[in-house]
């Protein structure tokens, strides 16, 4: 074994551990059309926007049985809203929400609001929107990452 063989190892299941996430999990008690609002109002301050914000289409992921989720659970029903905006670089951030917490059981009768929001890039490192966002939005708070098997993007 060579004498930076333990690192490399260490380095690559770090990056297979890190590319499953590909954004953030929030959690609001505020309406979903607050929480749309509070996003658009975030994002338009964090990132160089070109257009509108657009509807976009929730596409199920495929299940991937060999998959094991350490943020909770794929969401068993489609959000409530899926938003997002295409970015001058020529990516996009979206924004998916859904009433309750779908990741963790619940069944939205606790009247709080799952939030996935997936930048262009995202490396598990803090992120600027959820800053700007939480001033927006005092019950904002972060439940986990977004794992790529589960993202509808």
């Amino acid at each position: 074994m060579g004498l930076f063989s333990k690192r490399r190892e260490a380095n690559e299941a770090s990056r297979t551990t890190t590319s499953a996430f590909v954004g953030r999990k929030f959690s609001s008690s505020l309406a979903v059309e607050a929480c749309i609002a509070n996003f658009r109002s975030a994002a338009e301050q964090c990132y160089p926007i070109a257009g509108d914000l657009l509807n976009l289409a929730w596409s199920p992921p495929d299940p991937q049985p060999e998959f094991e989720s350490t943020q909770g659970g794929p969401p068993p029903s489609p959000p409530r809203a899926f938003v997002g905006y295409n970015l001058k670089s020529g990516s996009q951030i979206g924004l998916a929400v859904w009433n309750g917490s779908v990741s963790y059981g619940d069944d939205g009768t606790t009247g709080s609001r799952e939030m996935w929001f997936v930048p262009p890039t995202f490396d598990g490192s803090p992120i600027e929107i959820a800053g700007v966002w939480k001033r927006l939005d005092p019950s904002l708070s972060s439940i986990g990452t977004v794992e790529s098997p589960y993202w509808g993007g």
